[in-house]
């Protein structure tokens, strides 16, 4: 205590170093942990949270990985990325890879207010993303990003109910191509 201070700056900072020991000297509370892994290397790189609380994470895996009960298997070489989504409380909702023969590692993940995750990070040779494959220049580390959504169940009571419609292309005859999406 500094006898050159008044009696209430002497206060004032006693009761600021008290709050400062209280606040630096608490434990914090694990609330919950969960696990994914399997027969080699995987590693989580990114985490990010919408607004029910739900995780998307991405990172990348060799061999097999499971995020509970969703098992995802790599090329038998090479390491491919993952997005898996957990719930608020750590449950695995589902879980997707992508990759090819070259190495895939997701870095970032980024979730919009529709659910869907963004993720970004770098890719070797080709990569797969369902219908869609990219395919690097000169065999080099390229970079990706892309887009996955929640999967959507469909019960067969809502898929839509058939009708029968006639489509003529013109001119006739018709050399172009023609698709439709219900």
């Amino acid at each position: 205590i500094n006898p050159d201070l008044s009696g209430k700056k002497q206060i004032l900072i006693l009761g600021l170093l008290l709050i400062a020991v209280c606040v630096f000297t608490q434990t914090p509370e694990w609330h919950w942990a969960t696990s994914a892994g399997g027969s080699d290397t995987d590693a989580g790189n990114s985490i990010a949270l919408d607004d029910a609380g739900n995780k998307y994470i991405t990172g990348c895996f060799k061999g097999t990985v499971s995020f509970g009960s969703y098992t995802l298997t790599s090329e038998i070489t090479s390491y491919d990325f993952f997005v898996a989504k957990t719930d608020a409380n750590g449950n695995w909702l589902w879980a997707e890879g992508a990759g090819s023969s070259g190495y895939e590692y997701g870095n970032s993940i980024a979730v919009d207010a529709a659910g869907s995750a963004y993720v970004t990070g770098w890719f070797c040779e080709t990569v797969s993303f369902g219908p869609h494959t990219l395919t690097a220049v000169d065999n080099s580390r390229d970079i990706f990003v892309a887009k996955v959504s929640d999967p959507v169940n469909v019960e067969e009571s809502e898929l839509p109910v058939s009708h029968n419609y006639q489509l003529t292309n013109y001119p006739n005859p018709f050399t172009g191509e023609t698709t439709i999406s219900l």
